[in-house]
């Protein structure tokens, strides 16, 4: 049994993973947020933690006082800021004695903030703690909202259902792998029981290319033809393509059981 502390988990895919880890139960989970919450009131086997992400030395007294060996990092580094915070969760990891595995936070995107993210893998490499980086391309929940039930805040990513809309990099045909969030929830709670970790974790719920994933989603809307408006995004580099690529629209987010 482990004793697994999720930060970030109180929403998005952090919730996802507090829930399916929970549904094992075989780990007691601690879910480290920076503000109270009463969302798993009723969820055994969870526990809230108030944390001050200021220092490494009080998040330290947190995870030393409910011996967490394992920290699961849901948070966003897309900041300078934020990446600190990932630097402190690593230090106060080491200083407390208790926590052996540690998972960064990663989503996969070659962005500007990726940076931050090489330097907390170069940061993980420095110390004794065994970690593992959950690789899964692009999520899934992006495409069936709001049929499909999920805790991420929306956006359009690539391919705008709703409003019949698809901005593509390059051609279109290049191979992109889509994974569910409750997937990718169910993997994390059961690499939890492996005996060692390997530095990279890959899941893939679908692989198939944004031309095939656009057919997918003129025909769930009752399309007999091609209509979707297809922008071609040609870039100088790839950070430049992934960074047109992602259009964001906010959406109210729900998570239906």
């Amino acid at each position: 049994m482990s004793r697994v502390a999720v930060v970030g988990g109180a929403t998005g895919v952090g919730r996802t993973i507090v829930e399916e880890i929970a549904a094992t139960k075989r780990h007691v989970v601690f879910v480290f947020t920076r503000n109270a919450t009463d969302v798993f009131a009723h969820q055994a086997g969870v526990f809230v933690v108030v944390v001050d992400y200021s220092s490494p030395s009080s998040i330290a007294q947190a995870l030393r006082e409910n011996e967490i060996d394992t920290i699961i990092s849901t948070a966003g580094v897309y900041t300078d800021e934020l990446a600190e915070v990932q630097f402190r969760l690593i230090d106060a990891a080491v200083q407390c004695g208790t926590v052996k595995r540690f998972v960064p936070s990663d989503r996969n995107y070659p962005l500007s903030y990726s940076v931050n993210k090489n330097k907390i893998i170069e940061k993980l490499e420095q110390t004794s703690l065994e970690f593992t980086r959950f690789i899964i391309g692009t999520f899934m929940d992006y495409y069936g909202y709001p049929h499909a039930p999920t805790y991420l805040l929306m956006m359009a990513v690539g391919i705008d259902v709703e409003n019949a809309v698809a901005a593509l990099p390059g051609d279109g045909n290049v191979p992109v792998t889509f994974t569910y969030s409750a997937d990718v929830g169910k993997f994390v709670a059961a690499a939890l029981d492996l005996p060692q970790w390997p530095t990279e974790s890959f899941m893939a719920g679908d692989k198939l290319t944004f031309n095939e994933m656009v057919k997918l989603a003129e025909k769930a809307r009752g399309l007999t033809e091609p209509t979707f408006q297809r922008l071609w995004l040609l870039a100088k580099n790839a950070q430049d393509a992934n960074s047109r690529f992602i259009m964001i629209r906010l959406r109210s987010s729900k998570r239906v059981r």
